[in-house]
């Protein structure tokens, strides 16, 4: 209670704050390169995996150059190498989004004809920006839950955490502090939504984001920070559904014992 307290009456500061940032901040564009395609697997021991991820900036792939290197492709790579199975991927992201936008974003995907296996979801940094309430942010979230297993019923939902504002370079202080203490509730309220099914994940930061890990800007995590989460939320992505693996033991008792003279 105190929490929110604090970050209601610091208002008229983070107003001013805000202001000044807007004038000052880099403007990074979106990354260059496709929205869909293809991870290939070494072993291909199973079909491929559908892979869909929506939200904000770090699904469009500001911070980095070109899609690859985004995230959402970057996971795709990583789980197609742990799961020994092709991964298809399709991006859905816009910059400045916020949760009002991922049922709209899974609107537009399932009519481009999108069945996935798993679903990435990175939103909630304009939501604390924006002055989101807590309650619409997990609202939002459970209505996407719902529209998914409506259609998906297994589908696994990963739900990235909402990066630690507090250690943003492009943030001065007190808003720094300020919104980092808005992201931990809104990290608070969807862990605590995530819980309660075990389809779906809220994923904790795998490290701490000092200044070296974001693009030029301050705002967006860079090529090699993006290549590092994404190792992070495969390893433990396989971990907690290893469903989602090939059975390689299995195919490679289909096709028999391997000749060592071959």
């Amino acid at each position: 209670m105190w929490r929110s307290t604090l970050f209601w009456s610091a208002l008229p500061i983070y107003a001013t704050q805000g202001l000044w940032v807007r004038r000052r901040a880099l403007r990074m564009p979106e990354a260059s390169g496709p929205d869909t395609g293809h991870a290939s697997s070494a072993q291909d021991a199973a079909g491929p995996l559908q892979f869909l991820a929506l939200g904000d900036s770090i699904i469009a792939g500001v911070g980095v150059d070109r899609a690859e290197e985004s995230l959402p492709v970057r996971l795709a790579h990583e789980l197609a190498m742990r799961c020994a199975r092709p991964v298809r991927w399709q991006r859905r992201g816009r910059n400045g989004a916020d949760s009002t936008e991922l049922v709209a974003q899974w609107d537009a995907a399932e009519a481009a004809g999108a069945r996935p296996d798993l679903v990435l979801v990175s939103i909630g940094v304009n939501d604390a920006t924006g002055f989101s309430r807590l309650d619409r942010f997990v609202d939002a979230l459970d209505t996407l839950r719902m529209r998914l297993h409506a259609q998906r019923p297994n589908a696994r939902l990963l739900v990235g955490a909402v990066p630690p504002l507090a250690s943003f370079p492009l943030l001065p202080d007190p808003l720094r502090r300020l919104l980092g203490l808005r992201a931990d509730q809104l990290n608070r309220r969807s862990a605590a939504w995530a819980a309660r099914d075990e389809r779906i994940w809220r994923s904790d930061m795998p490290f701490e984001l000092g200044p070296e890990r974001f693009a030029e800007d301050g705002f967006h995590p860079d090529a090699a920070a993006c290549a590092e989460w994404a190792a992070y939320l495969a390893e433990r992505t396989v971990a907690r559904w290893p469903e989602l693996a090939a059975d390689v033991s299995a195919k490679q008792a289909e096709a028999g014992p391997v000749d060592p003279n071959c």
